[in-house]
């Protein structure tokens, strides 16, 4: 019985670090769908990311943020992930075509910040990671790791 006692705060503590990785890389992550495609946001300022930054990484962790950086944007997503803006924009077949492929990714929200750009509020966004673990079947030519993408929060739908 005494060595009960004494294996409890290991215990305690085990069980306390399982549950802060957990929220860090994953058990947070909600499942979304995206009302408009069009409004992917393609680029965000150095000086936007720098003001979020650490709000970011309380919410995913500094790997995961790392890795965001790296693979939000629209030259690190798949080919199959781009469109031309301009032709989607103007020809309504191919944005529905388009966006229903699109709509058929399995995406994740995991982390929300507010756009500051000079101290001023422009909008809150919301992180969205796209991993291929969860998507294998979505494109046989696509292959990738995970990607992001971020939009505005009024785009973005929790299931």
């Amino acid at each position: 019985m005494n060595s009960i006692f004494k294996l409890s705060p290991l215990l305690i503590l085990i069980v306390t670090i399982s549950c802060a990785h957990r929220k860090i890389n994953g058990e947070k992550e909600k499942e979304v769908r995206v009302s408009d495609w069009g409004r992917r946001i393609l680029i965000i300022g150095d000086e936007v990311l720098d003001s979020a930054k650490t709000s970011i990484i309380n919410q995913i962790g500094e790997k995961e943020y790392e890795a965001f950086k790296k693979k939000y944007t629209l030259q690190s997503w798949p080919s199959q992930m781009r469109y031309d803006l301009t032709a989607v924009s103007r020809d309504s077949i191919l944005r529905k075509k388009v966006y229903s492929k699109l709509d058929a990714l399995r995406m994740y929200k995991i982390a929300t910040f507010r756009n500051m750009l000079g101290g001023t509020f422009r909008a809150n966004l919301i992180i969205l990671k796209i991993p291929y673990s969860r998507n294998e079947a979505w494109d046989r030519n696509a292959k990738w790791d995970s990607t992001y993408f971020v939009f505005r929060k009024e785009h973005v739908i929790e299931l």
